[in-house]
């Protein structure tokens, strides 16, 4: 079993949020703008910044520390699992290139976030996991 590395950014993605249907540039985009409610201004900044590294590096200015959602980290894991699911789901080639993995084990290398990715060697991998499982059920 090899190991591969997917990391296929800036695929747009709808998603409902509180019933109203939005457009993100990317689900790494709505990940970050689902730290706030849709009401909030910061989620419709998020939502449209087309690269998803910004949208990222935007929410830890601190002007975007306070009034969070107040059940984000609990859901996290859940909120990035709903954002692959869309991606894979809505775009053909992003499903067909996952699906290409075979049985390989998927690894984020990311030494931002060592919950999320690998890091250097260590870390829970739970982005890869979610890739795999996601995999699982494109399958049947």
């Amino acid at each position: 079993m090899g190991k591969y590395m997917i990391f296929q950014v800036g695929i747009p993605i709808e998603m409902e949020v509180d019933g109203k249907i939005y457009d993100f540039s990317s689900a790494e985009s709505y990940y970050q703008a689902m730290k706030f409610l849709a009401t909030d201004k910061r989620f419709d900044d998020i939502r449209n910044i087309k690269d998803s590294n910004e949208a990222r590096l935007l929410t830890k200015k601190p002007e975007y520390q306070d009034g969070r959602r107040p059940d984000f980290d609990e859901n996290k894991f859940k909120i990035m699992r709903e954002a692959l699911v869309a991606k894979f789901a809505q775009n053909k080639d992003a499903r067909e290139l996952l699906l290409s993995t075979g049985d390989a084990i998927l690894i984020k290398s990311c030494d931002v976030c060592i919950k999320c990715g690998f890091g250097e060697g260590s870390g829970k991998n739970i982005f890869g996991k979610i890739l795999m499982e996601i995999r699982d059920e494109l399958r049947k």
